[in-house]
């Protein structure tokens, strides 16, 4: 968890965020940091590449692996030593995004779930039909999109084609619902 320090900084973006949605925030914000690990060991393992000689050439060839680990094991210890305090203007970055897109974000059996469609934006009556929705594309979204590809396995295609098949009939679903429900404010007879 951030220090306070910075956390106060950010009361304006932050504090106004749902527990769920915070959670995602920091979530984020890890994986940016891990993208910018990877990313430091792939360039400075080019760079000690191409500075060694031939052998060392060869020898960082066979063990690029290991050379890309070693890099960023020394970059994340590196990038934690200034503690979350390095990540601010980051951190306020994807708080003020989350703030403005408005993600409903949830947190069950301790994990984050996004609400795709929110509730808020309907009335009671069709509460069943959007957390219908929300499950759907949950339950899409964590199915890799490798299993789309030719490269896939028989059943892990089969899978894939049946989830993206029921998603486009709740998404189907869901904006109807959504145009009912948008008629119905605007007093749009039909």
């Amino acid at each position: 968890m951030p220090s306070f320090t910075v956390l106060n900084s950010l009361k304006l973006t932050f504090d106004e965020l749902s527990f769920g949605q915070q959670m995602l925030v920091l979530e984020n914000l890890k994986q940016l940091k891990l993208g910018m690990i990877h990313e430091q060991g792939l360039s400075e393992s080019k760079k000690q590449a191409a500075d060694a000689k031939f052998l060392g050439k060869i020898l960082k060839g066979i063990s690029k692996k290991y050379q890309i680990a070693k890099i960023e094991k020394t970059t994340a210890k590196e990038m934690n030593k200034g503690g979350i305090d390095v990540y601010k203007k980051e951190l306020e970055q994807l708080s003020r995004g989350m703030r403005e897109f408005g993600t409903e974000v949830i947190f069950t059996f301790g994990k984050l779930e996004i609400q795709y469609a929110s509730k808020k934006d309907f009335n009671l009556d069709y509460r069943e039909g959007i957390d219908q929705f929300n499950k759907i594309a949950t339950e899409f979204s964590k199915i890799p999109d490798e299993w789309s590809k030719e490269t896939a396995s028989k059943k892990e295609q089969e899978k894939y084609r049946n989830a993206e098949k029921k998603y486009e009939l709740a998404k189907k679903d869901i904006l109807n619902l959504s145009r009912r429900e948008w008629r119905k404010r605007s007093g749009f007879v039909y």
